[in-house]
């Protein structure tokens, strides 16, 4: 019987997992910080916030999936998910000033609901 990776690890490599994520967003938000600053003109925070949100969305749906990395079909549905999730996102941001941040709150769990059932119907189920 195999022993689940995940399982195996140490409390030492999760704590050094966890150190590297913290230290990548607080980079991250230190680049926005400093950016804003320096350069205010050049941020325009709903397309920040699209492309954070559409991080979030195929790393969830990447993650949930990992058993199924291996599988072209997998990688060609996240695809066209992603191109859905983009060209709707795209359309209304470019048609609308503002875009309150609650909507992704709000849709998110939506879609990736909705790529859930997409993957289900291909036969692909996430990883238990």
């Amino acid at each position: 019987m195999k022993t689940d990776p995940r399982q195996v690890r140490g409390w030492r490599a999760r704590l050094r997992d966890f150190v590297v994520y913290v230290a990548i967003s607080v980079a991250f938000v230190v680049l926005l910080a400093v950016g804003e600053i320096k350069h205010p003109s050049w941020f325009d925070w709903k397309w920040i916030a699209f492309a954070l949100n559409t991080a979030v969305f195929c790393g969830y749906v990447v993650h949930w999936f990992q058993n199924v990395w291996r599988l072209p079909k997998f990688w060609l549905a996240l695809f066209s998910l992603l191109a859905l999730h983009s060209l709707g996102f795209v359309s209304v941001l470019h048609s609308i000033e503002h875009f309150p941040l609650i909507w992704y709150a709000v849709l998110v769990p939506l879609e990736l609901q909705a790529a859930i059932v997409v993957y289900r119907r291909l036969g692909i189920h996430p990883t238990p």
